[in-house]
């Protein structure tokens, strides 16, 4: 088993496909499995075995920090979209207090203050993929999916180091390729 590095190692055993030939949305194996938890894991490995262009078993920390790093930039966009749909309302009311204020100061108030202005926050342009850790707010149902697809046979697991490392099977890729129709070599 050779280690690639960041928790990535090189899958030894033969595939009957390269993991290029499955066609996943980022994280996404639409209608594959019943349960969407076990869609996202498997098509998280396999995106990153296309990242790599090679098949990669994944050590559960890297994908749990993944997974990770996901949901805080997921939390990040909703916390800005939040604020900026709020952000008018702030500013119209501000600017009905600063007004009545005004009045009631015959206009003196206004010399003092600075008239209320949107402060917006830049949303980045970054897409994040569709994910069922941003329904759940958590990736504890991804991570019992990985459990799930060992116990299937769709994933084999290797401890090392007091570290789990999930690797896909052939099973799981000849799985998927049947399921979508494809040929397999």
């Amino acid at each position: 088993m050779q280690e690639l590095g960041n928790g990535l190692f090189a899958l030894e055993a033969e595939m009957p496909c390269s993991p290029n030939d499955i066609k996943i949305s980022r994280y996404m194996l639409p209608r594959l499995f019943s349960n969407d938890a076990v869609g996202e894991a498997t098509a998280r490995v396999i995106s990153i075995s296309q990242d790599k262009d090679m098949w990669v078993g994944v050590s559960a920390s890297c994908l749990a920090r993944i997974m990770e790093a996901d949901l805080e930039a997921h939390r990040g966009i909703r916390n800005a979209q939040r604020h900026n749909s709020n952000e008018p309302d702030r500013v119209r009311r501000a600017t009905l207090r600063r007004n009545a204020l005004c009045v009631l100061t015959l206009g003196v108030y206004g010399f003092f203050t600075e008239k209320p202005v949107a402060n917006m926050i830049e949303l980045q342009s970054a897409s994040l993929p569709c994910s069922v850790i941003y329904k759940a707010d958590d990736i504890m149902g991804v991570v019992c999916a990985i459990g799930t697809l060992i116990t299937d046979g769709m994933f084999s697991r290797i401890d090392r180091d007091n570290e789990l490392i999930v690797f896909p099977t052939p099973k799981l890729a000849s799985l998927i390729m049947e399921r979508q129709g494809a040929t397999i070599q």
